[in-house]
């Protein structure tokens, strides 16, 4: 667990800073099926970052949030292949490069092609059944309609998406395959590690898949329910605390620290292995 130490604080660090940044820094309020919607945050209220940096920020440590779990598999990758399959130190420095460089970059198209305010406003607030919302913060539009610009935004995803994909499916294909190079008490500790980091990742996922859904039915129906948006983007903020919460359940030394920390007149041993896996 040593190797990979480092990469899942990293995926835990960009998750937390995603969930307080979508709580407290940037607290959008967004007016869905519409590109539109208004921050509420301290960045908008006490520091007074327009509306355009505060959403870049957002989309970027969402981007850094899926790099980090590319980070985690692409370790167990690297790890468990040993020499077989592993990239090389030139490689991941590529495939990391590429990958910063679009997560910091994949939304400034869509920022130059921002549409004139008060026009794009009047629009939308027409195309809604109620927006009583306009009446305690303007409202920001991004887009009426989809451009060029915003496909960048779908090609990130869709790459970052299929990186992980594709070690996630490599680790598990070369798991179920017996390995006579190490022992068995070290291929089921690999085992074992592998799927609880799945769990850590997925399940928050599919907690994140309601919004998405909810997301691309308004889209495709015109349908709009801000009640619903805004419980949405309540469970998303979540992703980082319940992928905190299954940290501790899931990995055994840190639910030891825990249970440690919060008891320190229990004498504790946890247990240490040089085991690499």
């Amino acid at each position: 667990m040593t190797s990979v130490k480092w990469n899942l604080f990293w995926l835990h660090f960009s998750s937390s800073i995603f969930d307080f940044n979508l709580t407290v820094l940037t607290a959008p309020f967004m007016v869905l099926p519409k590109f539109a919607g208004f921050p509420i945050g301290v960045f908008g209220r006490f520091l007074g970052f327009g509306v355009p940096i505060q959403m870049y920020f957002v989309l970027t440590i969402a981007a850094f949030v899926g790099i980090s779990i590319l980070g985690v598999f692409e370790n167990r990758y690297d790890r468990i292949l040993l020499d077989s399959e592993s990239l090389k130190k030139s490689t991941r420095f590529i495939l990391y490069f590429i990958n910063f460089s679009m997560a910091i970059t994949f939304f400034i198209p869509s920022l130059i092609v921002l549409p004139e305010q008060e026009n794009a406003v009047e629009i939308v607030l027409k195309s809604l059944p109620t927006h009583e919302f306009s009446y305690y913060e303007p409202l920001y539009v991004f887009a009426i309609q989809l451009v060029p610009a915003h496909s960048l935004i779908i090609i990130t995803s869709l790459i970052i998406e299929f990186e992980i994909l594709y070690f996630a499916f490599r680790i598990s294909q070369y798991l179920r395959k017996e390995n006579y190079r190490i022992s068995k008490n070290t291929r089921l500790l690999q085992r074992k590690f592998f799927v609880a980091v799945s769990i850590q990742i997925t399940v928050p996922i599919f907690l994140i898949l309601f919004p998405i859904c909810h997301i691309a039915y308004g889209f495709l129906m015109n349908y709009h329910n801000q009640i619903l948006n805004n419980l949405f983007i309540f469970i998303t903020a979540n992703y980082g605390f319940s992928s905190s919460i299954l940290l501790l359940f899931i990995h055994k030394p840190y639910r030891q620290v825990i249970i440690f920390c919060s008891n320190s007149n229990v004498v504790s041993t946890i247990p240490h292995s040089n085991v690499v896996f």
